[in-house]
């Protein structure tokens, strides 16, 4: 499934525009891959693969609400703006 995510998915640009809130920052190298974050995503821009300790994030779908930050008990997850 995640191999037709990356393939179906080349949409836009990641760079941000001035009036953005920023964007989310994945560190996969504190992330358990415990899928908490993309359980609390309400649009689906994070999409986690324990199987292959990957995680996908698409900036342009992320609505920046922060819940999935909150939920990473490891931190992995952060605002940068």
């Amino acid at each position: 499934m995640l191999e037709l995510f990356k393939k179906a998915y080349e949409g836009p640009s990641e760079e941000l525009l001035p009036s953005t809130r920023g964007k989310i920052i994945v560190d996969a190298d504190s992330c358990w891959f415990c899928t908490r974050c993309e359980r609390a995503c309400s649009t689906n821009a994070i999409v986690v693969d324990p199987s292959f300790r990957q995680i996908y994030l698409v900036q342009s779908e992320c609505t920046k609400c922060g819940r999935c930050v909150k939920k990473c008990p490891r931190h992995a997850l952060a605002f940068e703006r």
